[in-house]
């Protein structure tokens, strides 16, 4: 009797399909190699080939013909020249019309570069060039064909060649793009009039990233995200940050107007005026509100969100911002019903009253409270008992805070509870 082990030969071929969609291109190369049966469906089934990483592989090129049915490709570190070269000349050659993404994470050839991304105008509609060096407005004036590309990333491109946006002809002509990324540019300190003649060129944006860098003034930015930008749905900006993920922001196609969901500000450059404007555009629909490290912010700017209301939000960061006193934060925390994580590390006007305000919030799950040297165990163990669905509460450097006392409380309840402490 024979005995088959090959599943190339027991299974159905959907089944195995579905088996082999589960492999990186490292593995389905390895398959290839595995018998002419194996190698047979392999080449035979086109949704293998979609997603193509080069990263760290040198494919032979007589797999080269495959780019004509893939959709997403990308070219990162560990690449070869000589590859990039040669996987570009094909894609220029041939009728690429399915691909939608393309993914540059190393410098390479400017021309081949352009002239790919020319070829393939009627279908991309992700591209990211992150540490190519590329000057920003050559990058931004290639790009205007591309009507339906709606998702770019430059991080660690060089700002300009000679020129400002402000000053070239095509300054007036507009990128359809929803999802823009300029995190880490070459000049780490960005004048925000040169940046905002660049902004101004995407009235259909929907998520802004700005990592890395500093700008000089930040109320033009508001200013054009209160008149210009009415799909808004995701600032994100923070000149600390140094490590970043290469996950796409989503983005969607049914937005109301001015319904920025996620704000993210992490620096000292908001003022209360500035918090003023941020909360007119955006109290009825913020979901995530991040002001970290905006030292400069006093009550008013708690006032003003507790005088809008802040009714959808539902993580709220506030860590180092330690000119915010016991009323102002109450009143902050009470004008957010729905709050299920809250930063309030470092701030020094966190007290027993703002504590038994955070109790009252019945579905937060997440609190921080760490070096807040006025709070003590008892409104600690009232926050726990009372919120049934708290499940993590940080209170390191808490001088106050008796740590054996709290752990036994939390060990009298019928539910589970973490906390940290300081080592």
């Amino acid at each position: 009797m024979v005995v088959f082990n090959d599943f190339c030969i027991i299974l159905p071929y959907d089944i195995i399909q579905s088996i082999l969609s589960q492999l990186d291109l490292k593995d389905i190369l390895v398959c290839l190699q595995v018998s002419k049966t194996w190698r047979d469906i392999t080449l035979d089934t086109p949704c293998l080939w979609y997603d193509l990483d080069y990263e760290s592989i040198n494919i032979s090129p007589c797999f080269d013909f495959r780019l004509s049915s893939a959709r997403r490709l990308t070219l990162a570190k560990g690449t070869t020249q000589e590859l990039i070269t040669r996987t570009f000349d094909t894609i220029i050659s041939s009728n690429c019309h399915s691909f939608r993404t393309l993914e540059l994470s190393m410098p390479c050839d400017i021309g081949i570069l352009f002239k790919t991304i020319e070829s393939l105008r009627s279908s991309l509609t992700h591209l990211r060039l992150d540490n190519t060096s590329l000057p920003l407005d050559i990058c931004f004036n290639t790009l205007l064909p591309i009507t339906q590309l709606t998702h770019l990333s430059l991080r660690h491109c060089a700002w300009s060649s000679k020129r400002t946006f402000i000053n070239d002809p095509k300054s007036s002509q507009l990128l359809s793009l929803k999802v823009l990324d300029l995190s880490y540019l070459d000049w780490r300190y960005v004048r925000s009039g040169c940046l905002v003649s660049v902004l101004r060129r995407c009235r259909y944006l929907q998520q802004l990233v700005l990592y890395g860098i500093r700008i000089d003034a930040f109320c033009p930015i508001l200013r054009l995200m209160e008149e210009s930008w009415p799909d808004l749905q995701g600032f994100h900006y923070d000149p600390y940050t140094n490590l970043l993920d290469h996950t796409w922001l989503p983005s969607s196609n049914n937005v109301k107007q001015l319904s920025l969901r996620t704000c993210k500000v992490r620096s000292d450059v908001l003022s209360d005026d500035l918090v003023n404007s941020v909360a007119r555009i955006s109290h009825h629909s913020l979901y995530k509100l991040d002001i970290s490290r905006n030292w400069h912010l006093t009550d008013r700017s708690c006032s003003v969100f507790a005088s809008f209301g802040l009714p959808c939000l539902r993580e709220l960061s506030l860590f180092h911002c330690s000119c915010l006193s016991e009323s102002g934060l109450s009143a902050l925390l009470l004008a957010c019903p729905v709050l299920t994580f809250v930063d309030m590390s470092y701030c020094q006007g966190v007290t027993d009253q703002v504590v038994n305000v955070l109790s009252k919030l019945v579905l937060v799950q997440y609190v921080n409270m760490s070096s807040c040297p006025y709070i003590t165990s008892s409104s600690v163990m009232s926050l726990v008992n009372q919120n049934q669905k708290l499940k993590q509460c940080l209170v390191d450097n808490c001088s106050l805070v008796i740590r054996e006392k709290l752990v036994c409380f939390v060990k009298t309840l019928m539910r589970e509870i973490r906390l940290f402490f300081q080592e």
